[in-house]
């Protein structure tokens, strides 16, 4: 190599070496695995979003956090100090408008101090992880909730009620949730890193069904099935927009999968029995409608279409 060669050589692998290290590293803090899948889902998402403010804020929250455990020793009363920290201290509030990224988006959230029961929890996990505390999210069909479990003592945390602890058993009678859907680990399950973040990559997907961009939110359903085949919403949601699409033979294939997983939602029920409806199978609609009001007979979209199609049919029926 020449003399030219070798300063040019030299002179690039210095400019290399000086590239500045990520925010974290020059702070020494230790990177949350999961909040950087968070960050880059959101960045995706939303063009204006600042990891490293977030990083920093959060970094802000787990300081003080922390402090206001200091001497604390059993896990109730940890999670209780956390608790009036977050909700009390901070101001963290409930917002149920699910039609609102602000809800939703870590770095929203953060800068508003209000969400919804997943855009909360985000927040709160990624402060307790910081804490080493062993928090995480669990899902009932249409709402999310932290647990403290250490696996000795578990707690669970509900965001929307400033942290208020309400048993499995209350859930469960709250959301209707049978038991083979809480054996086969679909509810009411402590979620690892991947099942937490297919419950944001799906919200993200709701956000876009919303705005119409249905090819975006198919990616974004898919990209949660992936990661958790078990989330019986994406599994719904994608189901909806194909029906919506007219795409009828996947939406039964769909909603028939969400049933497997939640067994008589009357829901997918419903919207099944339309699909297959417009698909000419009668049968099978009249079946669905009548499966969603044994399940809920309280249940007045299936009523209704129950009742449209028994007026169809009369005529037919009193012609014969």
């Amino acid at each position: 190599m020449t003399g030219l060669r070798l300063l040019l050589a030299l002179f690039s692998l210095a400019a290399m070496s000086c590239q500045r290290a990520p925010e974290w590293v020059l702070q020494g803090m230790q990177p949350d695995p999961l909040l950087e899948r968070v960050l880059a889902l959101f960045s995706q998402e939303d063009s204006e979003l600042d990891p490293s403010a977030v990083r920093r804020r959060l970094q802000r929250l787990a300081a003080t956090a922390d402090a206001r455990l200091q001497g604390l020793t059993t896990p109730r009363q940890r999670i209780q100090a956390l608790n009036r920290f977050f909700f009390v201290e901070r101001g963290f509030v409930a917002d149920l408008d699910l039609a609102d990224a602000d809800n939703l988006f870590l770095d929203r959230v953060l800068q508003r101090r209000r969400g919804y029961c997943t855009g909360l929890a985000s927040v709160y996990l990624m402060v307790a992880r910081r804490l080493d505390l062993p928090v995480y999210g669990v899902t009932t069909p249409s709402h999310l909730f932290l647990r403290y479990d250490d696996g000795n003592h578990r707690i669970n945390i509900e965001t929307l009620e400033d942290g208020r602890e309400i048993s499995d058993a209350t859930y469960r009678r709250q959301y209707h949730i049978p038991q083979i859907s809480v054996q086969q680990g679909v509810f009411l399950r402590n979620l690892d890193e991947d099942r937490f973040l297919s419950q944001l990559v799906n919200n993200a997907g709701t956000l876009r069904s919303r705005a119409g961009e249905w090819e975006r939110a198919q990616e974004l359903y898919r990209q949660a099935l992936e990661l958790d085949p078990l989330n019986v919403t994406a599994h719904f949601n994608l189901a909806r927009d194909q029906m919506r699409r007219q795409q009828f033979v996947l939406a039964v294939e769909g909603y028939s999968r969400a049933l497997e997983l939640h067994p008589d939602d009357p829901w997918s029920l419903n919207n099944r029995g339309v699909c297959r409806l417009r698909l000419g199978n009668r049968d099978g609609a009249v079946a669905d409608f009548l499966q969603a009001l044994s399940a809920d007979p309280g249940f007045l979209e299936a009523r209704r279409n129950l009742e449209l199609l028994t007026e169809q049919k009369s005529p037919e029926q009193s012609g014969e």
